[in-house]
């Protein structure tokens, strides 16, 4: 969720500027965060959905200051940063792609992504999902209606 929120995001600045992608990803975030809140936890009390909310947007800004320091959507293995940085330095990936996978592989497996298989299914799911530059056309379109 935090990966697709920073590319529309980096798509709202390249196509509308500065402004009116701060007036944009302040609409989109709580749109997005309270309808994941209430799909999944709409059962829950006020009090909890809150907390939930509040870890939503900890973890959205910690996202937007990793994803925002790579200045590369995708690099070549070689061009990224090592496996052994990672394991030992804990370091994570110089590219936006290779963040989401380095993110991911901690979630799942609790440690930086060492799998060649994982990486590349990212990597193909992202790059198709860009390919048709959806994002792009929506983030214009939200932008007509709302900014």
């Amino acid at each position: 969720m935090y990966f697709f929120l920073h590319l529309t995001s980096r798509s709202a600045l390249r196509q509308l500027g500065q402004e009116k992608r701060n007036k944009l990803q302040d609409n989109l975030a709580p749109l997005v965060f309270d309808a994941a809140i209430e799909t999944i936890f709409g059962h829950s009390p006020k009090n909890e959905k809150d907390g939930i909310k509040g870890a939503l947007y900890k973890g959205f800004n910690n996202a937007e200051m990793e994803y925002g320091n790579c200045k590369d959507l995708l690099l070549a293995p070689e061009d990224d940063t090592r496996g052994l940085d990672k394991l030992i330095w804990g370091k994570k990936s110089k590219s936006i792609v290779g963040q989401l996978v380095d993110n991911v592989s901690e979630i799942i497996t609790g440690k930086p992504n060492m799998d060649p298989v994982l990486q590349i299914e990212i990597w193909d799911v992202v790059i198709e999902i860009l390919k048709k530059k959806q994002i792009d056309s929506l983030v214009l379109a939200a932008s007509k209606e709302n900014v």
